[in-house]
């Protein structure tokens, strides 16, 4: 760190003698200071005060729109995706300080649930545009990768990066852009089609959680342990594939909760349990729930029956208790809220026989497709996508109970409300 400051230090501190115009501007103070040290608050503030309009830099030019009808994309989908971007707010949290809001535009955060989709749609039409022609000998519209000949044989540029700031095309010569192009358009054009597929159901998941679950996701939390109204039997529900395989760090974390409810039914459900269970009351899914080619698809399964036959509290095996959950009893169900958007399934309290579980339990086999690889495949088919897909599309999704984050404890740490903490790894 310090051999950059000095670098830098000189940097700035270096007379230009380039040209005469240069010659003319005074040099930097001597020994310019560089901060190293952690951003401020007062930095980040000073910062939004300079956005253009107040607001923070995107695609005012509304670019994304236009690519998205280009590719035969539902204006359904398209008027979700603008609703999520346009006139919303942010702020930056710093050292636990959270400074001004200012107005979000078009642009795609970085991490957020729709950058994928629409990175995979810039890629190809990047790609797609990679080589065009033009007159211009300078340039001007891209760069020159091969130039003028004559009239018949104009210069070829490379242009049309558009928004995509993310990308850059670094090649000796323009046949191997081309091979990269048409090697990029391949691979992409299926990412596409699979994208449109498997990910709006998402999507649209979390432009409507957005859109209609206020109030649950940010109910208070005193307003939560102070409902005396009870639904749920004490029941602590656990799974793993066996009994003797727990790992230590896991029995560990299973123990805390166990002891702060002593006086809880608690079962540990092994995937031959789970499946006993599942051919006895829902043998309807029995097929599907063998066809899974991942443990965790049928451990996701599981929970889902266990509470709906029995009602209860399930936790993950990594989850570990601060603090009696005796009030949580007091809803009818409860998912936790995760990020960036959506809800997870790591924690779930409902009561039994609850008509959200049986939706969730008959829609399984609609859901069992191969996505390729472990993690879509899971996420999409059994995991928190899934659910939340099914949530959002829950006729009385007003009824579902979504715990705060503060609670939740998995992304507010040192919280004296926390509930939970929860183990990596």
């Amino acid at each position: 760190m310090n051999e950059w400051k000095r670098y830098f230090e000189e940097l700035l501190n270096v007379k230009s003698n380039t040209s005469p115009t240069t010659q003319t501007i005074p040099p930097a103070d001597k020994d310019l200071p560089i901060n190293t040290g952690p951003i401020s608050i007062a930095e980040v503030q000073q910062a939004i005060k300079q956005l253009k309009n107040g607001k923070s830099p995107g695609l005012d030019h509304i670019i994304t729109p236009e690519l998205l009808k280009h590719y035969g994309i539902p204006m359904k989908m398209i008027n979700a995706i603008q609703s999520i971007y346009n006139n919303s707010r942010s702020a930056v949290l710093v050292d636990g300080q959270l400074t001004e809001e200012f107005d979000v535009t078009t642009g795609v955060l970085q991490g957020d649930t729709l950058a994928p989709f629409l990175f995979i749609i810039v890629i190809d039409y990047v790609m797609k545009n990679a080589e065009t022609q033009h007159t211009n000998e300078q340039g001007e519209h891209g760069f020159v990768t091969n130039q003028r000949q004559s009239k018949r044989q104009p210069a070829t540029t490379i242009h049309d990066l558009a928004f995509a700031d993310d990308i850059a095309l670094f090649e000796t010569n323009f046949g191997m852009v081309v091979r990269l192009r048409t090697i990029c358009f391949s691979s992409f054009l299926i990412l596409i089609i699979l994208s449109l597929y498997v990910i709006w159901p998402w999507f649209h998941a979390a432009y409507v959680w957005r859109q209609s679950t206020i109030k649950s996701l940010n109910f208070s939390t005193t307003s939560l342990l102070n409902n005396t109204n009870s639904q749920v039997p004490r029941i602590l529900h656990q799974t793993y594939r066996d009994i003797h395989s727990i790992p230590f760090k896991w029995q560990q974390a299973s123990n805390s909760c166990r002891t702060f409810h002593s006086d809880y039914k608690y079962y540990l459900w092994t995937d031959k349990e789970g499946r006993s269970l599942i051919e006895k009351e829902f043998p309807c899914i029995l097929s599907t729930f063998d066809s899974y080619p991942y443990d965790i698809q049928r451990a996701d399964v599981i929970r889902l029956v266990v509470l709906y036959v029995y009602g209860g509290i399930y936790l993950d095996l990594d989850i570990i208790c601060l603090k009696p959950l005796d009030k949580l009893l007091n809803y009818e169900f409860i998912l936790p809220q995760t990020k960036p958007v959506g809800l997870s399934n790591d924690f779930i309290v409902a009561k039994p026989r609850h008509p959200f579980l049986l939706q969730i339990l008959n829609d399984l086999p609609k859901f069992n497709r191969n996505f390729f690889t472990k993690y879509p495949t899971v996420m999409f088919s059994t995991g928190p996508m899934f659910l939340t897909h099914e949530a959002s599309s829950y006729p009385n999704r007003s009824s579902l109970d979504i715990i705060s984050p503060v609670l939740y404890g998995k992304y507010v740490y040192n919280s004296s409300y926390s509930l939970f903490r929860h183990l990596k790894g």
